[in-house]
């Protein structure tokens, strides 16, 4: 049986760390008001889909996380 190695949590923290980078040096662009908005609502639809695309790629392993840990409670709970 092939053990997956778990979900790449790196890839979700690095994404995040840009778009909150990003936020900040969106500040200091000289956009109009309107423009700010723009460039703040790209970076939240590209984070939703930074998320959304890690959910997909992971889901499997995620999946099987949760399964392990679900039988080893219950594993647990039947030997008390």
């Amino acid at each position: 049986m092939l053990i997956p190695n778990g979900p790449k949590w790196w890839w979700l923290y690095l994404g995040m760390s840009v778009f909150l980078i990003l936020f900040a040096a969106e500040i200091k662009l000289p956009l109009s008001e309107t423009g700010h908005r723009v460039v703040e609502v790209v970076i939240i639809l590209a984070a939703f889909g930074l998320t959304h695309w890690w959910l997909n790629a992971n889901a499997s392993e995620l999946l099987y996380r949760s399964r392990r840990k679900s039988r080893t409670s219950r594993e647990r709970q039947s030997h008390k």
